[in-house]
């Protein structure tokens, strides 16, 4: 699937990534970048329930649906962020926008217990504990999860975002707890 990548093996981490979609068929281009993600492949893959949240900055564009997906994988950082973006343009993302509506976005949230700052990629994502569209997934998966940099409990940071934002459970869209057979 992604031949033209150096898939470089170092030891098994847990990995979280945030999807989200505000444009065309949303829960299918969230299912596509599930399916292509599981191909990597993702160990131990859970899903959190799909919600619908409003948009970040720009409030004149669509609603996003938003989930987190998590699993176990041999691949770098550098790698797994490269292997995104191709997810992303393979589904047919354009980044023309900063916050702008988007087909898909697939972000690397954490990687182990790594922190690392480069050029290219901020582990674990720069704006992770100020997401209530990531946490309240997130929680949904590991509410023990600990930030690497602040040492904060994702269930303590998620309390201090609950009543933050609407959102909209919408688990009917795809249901995690369904076996998924690859």
């Amino acid at each position: 699937m992604f031949e033209e990548l150096n898939f470089e093996r170092i030891s098994v981490e847990k990995v979280f990534f945030g999807l989200g979609s505000n444009l065309g068929d949303r829960a299918r281009y969230l299912q596509q970048a599930r399916d292509a993600l599981i191909d990597l492949p993702l160990q131990e893959f859970q899903a959190s329930a799909v919600y619908e949240s409003l948009p970040l900055a720009n409030m004149d564009q669509p609603l996003y649906l938003n989930q987190v997906v998590c699993g176990k994988v041999a691949l770098g950082p550098e790698i797994l962020l490269e292997t995104c973006l191709q997810i992303e343009k393979r589904l047919g993302r354009i980044r023309w926008e900063h916050w702008g509506p988007r087909i898909i976005d697939i972000d690397l949230l954490s990687y182990g217990n790594l922190c690392l700052r480069s050029q290219r990629l901020t582990i674990p994502h720069p704006e992770l504990s100020n997401r209530s569209f990531v946490l309240l997934p997130l929680s949904e998966l590991e509410p023990s999860w600990t930030h690497p940099e602040s040492e904060e409990i994702l269930d303590t940071i998620w309390q201090q975002w609950q009543d933050q934002y609407p959102y909209e459970s919408l688990p009917t869209i795809w249901n995690p707890k369904k076996s998924l057979a690859k």
